[in-house]
């Protein structure tokens, strides 16, 4: 394969990266990326779903390839007290599973096993996606998930994501595909963590595929680099009466955008999306989400929030599409904001599109601050004023917590989110 890359931010990691990656069974997959990405080009605010992030110092840096880590980030557990078979994949080179995984289930790296999934792979992507498109310019890391028909999974499978590298620019572009067999079951753990003051680009492309009667739990905590860029897409597909649920912890990055696109295929199929931005200072998080209801008697619930304070700002586009064959349709989307400073602002747009008749379907949004007459009760009952606006705050917060089924993330969510409010005073 020789192409050109054209962006010049990504030309010359490009070049290096056909040099010292080829491999002919991805060549064609990589050539529609090349492709994909030169005609889109880097998403700027023109476009509707880019309209409130900006990409421009992505556009004004020169992204280096990655490469295994200079500095290493320690040896701090990603989620203390985690019972779970684990993967780590460090710099995009993917690390062995801690432990024996069960018979049916096999998790390797994109590069040995995406013959594995070669049916998914690719296929579920949105081809008018310039970031998915250079995600598949640059196929060759990752980690490959399959689970084979019936088979279900005590315990969690964590996927920590660490990016080392103590160099600046360093862009990376892992693929994580998912494949569950009929009736298969399965819980996923991601954590993304990176150096403190690393600057980089995480380029993540997830892939997910749910056979009949499958299920599939799906947590995310994005704890990137506070100058880093995460900028995720997340594609699923769903069969006859599968069930997804998925939770998005959005604390960390400069930059953090998390964009979902499900498509609810076959009678039965349910999803759910839901989760909690919590961001500060000069911080950015988007959060994109695309639920098309194909067939009738599927459900989809959305329930995301936020917490601004000093000058973050945040995005929330919901979007759900119900086509006329959906019939039978159940559907309710969530975003409710929490502004802590005058400077911070919450962007919201929950969209509703529906060519069927005969559904249920509902959505709403809010942006507010916290409720004087509560501050009030407490601070008559001795609470300080700091002590009662951060204790409200975290009983916002706390909802969307509650839908964890792991006892070790909630754990460490909550004490995290704690920690964050309690040690600061919010801003009047």
């Amino acid at each position: 394969m020789s192409v050109t890359l054209e962006n010049p931010s990504f030309a010359k990691a490009h070049e290096v990266f056909q040099g010292a990656q080829p491999n002919a069974s991805l060549d064609s997959i990589r050539l529609s990326g090349v492709a994909g990405f030169n005609r889109l080009g880097l998403p700027t605010r023109r476009l509707e779903e880019w309209r409130y992030t900006n990409l421009k110092t992505i556009a004004k840096s020169e992204f280096q390839l990655s490469q295994p880590g200079l500095e290493k980030l320690g040896e701090t557990e990603a989620l203390p007290g985690l019972d779970a078979y684990s993967v780590t994949v460090r710099d995009g080179v993917f690390q062995s599973c801690s432990d024996s995984l069960p018979e049916g289930v096999s998790v390797v790296s994109l590069a040995q096993g995406h013959s594995l999934v070669s049916n998914v792979l690719g296929k579920l992507v949105e081809s008018e996606d310039a970031m998915t498109a250079l995600n598949t310019a640059f196929l060759e890391a990752g980690v490959v998930v399959h689970v084979a028909k019936g088979t279900s999974i005590e315990k969690p499978l964590h996927l920590d994501w660490v990016v080392s590298q103590g160099h600046e620019n360093v862009a990376l572009h892992p693929r994580l595909v998912v494949v569950l067999e009929d009736n298969a079951h399965l819980n996923i753990i991601e954590t993304y963590r990176g150096v403190n003051e690393s600057t980089y680009l995480n380029n993540i492309v997830s892939e997910i595929a749910l056979g009949a009667g499958a299920n599939l739990e799906h947590t995310k905590l994005q704890e990137e680099s506070a100058n880093a860029s995460h900028l995720a897409q997340t594609y699923v597909q769903q069969n006859r009466d599968s069930q997804y649920r998925a939770h998005l912890f959005n604390l960390g990055a400069k930059i953090g955008r998390s964009a979902i696109n499900l498509r609810l295929m076959e009678p039965g199929a349910s999803c759910y999306l839901g989760g909690l931005y919590m961001i500060a200072k000069k911080q950015h998080a988007d959060v994109y989400t695309k639920i098309e209801h194909v067939a009738p008697h599927c459900n989809s619930q959305e329930n995301y929030k936020g917490i601004l304070d000093d000058s973050a700002t945040s995005v929330f586009n919901g979007y759900v599409l119900v086509q006329k064959e959906a019939q039978k349709t159940d559907s309710s989307q969530q975003n409710r904001n929490l502004i802590l400073s005058k400077n911070a602002t919450a962007n919201t747009r929950p969209q509703l599109e529906i060519y069927a008749d005969d559904v249920k379907c509902a959505h709403g949004a809010t942006v507010g601050q916290l409720d004087e007459d509560q501050i009030f009760y407490m601070r008559a009952r001795g609470i300080s004023l700091e002590q009662a606006r951060s204790e409200l705050t975290y009983g916002f917060a706390m909802d969307v917590l509650s839908e964890l089924k792991v006892e070790a993330a909630s754990v460490y969510l909550e004490k995290n989110i704690r920690e964050q409010l309690l040690n600061k005073p919010v801003n009047g």
